[in-house]
C-alpha cells in the first residue's frame, strides 16, 4: 500500500494544481502545477485566505464557488481567467502578461478540514485550447 510520503509525492506530481480549500476561503493545502511554463507557483498561498491574496471581487466569485460544490455535494466546473498578478503571493509562471484561462473542477469533500468544510479545487490551464476557438 501506499505510504504518506508516497501520497505527498505523488500529490505534487500533479501537472494540474490542486487547492484544498475551506467554506471561508483559506487555502489549506496546495498541491501539484509545478511546471512554470503553464502554472505561477502557488505553494506560498497555503495557510492564507482567498480575501488576502485577490481582489474583493474576484475572491468573492471563488467563495460563491465553492459554496455552490458544497451545497450540491455534485462536480462543479467553472471557466475562469486568473493571471500571476491577480494572486499576491504567486510565484513564478508564465511569462506572458494575458490572463491565463482555467477549467476549474471542484468537488466537495467527505471530510472537514481544520473544522471546516472543503473542497479540492483542480485547475486546468486551457488559455490554448481556448485560443483555438
Amino acid at each position: 500500500m501506499f505510504t504518506q510520503q508516497h501520497l505527498t509525492a505523488i500529490l505534487s506530481s500533479l501537472p494540474d494544481p490542486a487547492f484544498i480549500l475551506t467554506r471561508s476561503g483559506r487555502y489549506a493545502a496546495v498541491f501539484g502545477g509545478k511546471d512554470t511554463r503553464h502554472y505561477h507557483d502557488s505553494s506560498g498561498l497555503a495557510g492564507r485566505s482567498m480575501f488576502e491574496v485577490m481582489a474583493e471581487e474576484k475572491a468573492a466569485w471563488f467563495a460563491s464557488q465553492i459554496a455552490e460544490a458544497l451545497n450540491s455535494q455534485l462536480l462543479h466546473i467553472v471557466e475562469y481567467e486568473l493571471s500571476g498578478r491577480d494572486v499576491k503571493g504567486a510565484g513564478d509562471g508564465p511569462a506572458h502578461s494575458r490572463p491565463i484561462w482555467f477549467e476549474g473542477r471542484v468537488q466537495a469533500l467527505p471530510f472537514e478540514v481544520d473544522g471546516e468544510e472543503a473542497v479540492v479545487w483542480i485547475a486546468s490551464n486551457i488559455t490554448e485550447k481556448n485560443a483555438v476557438q
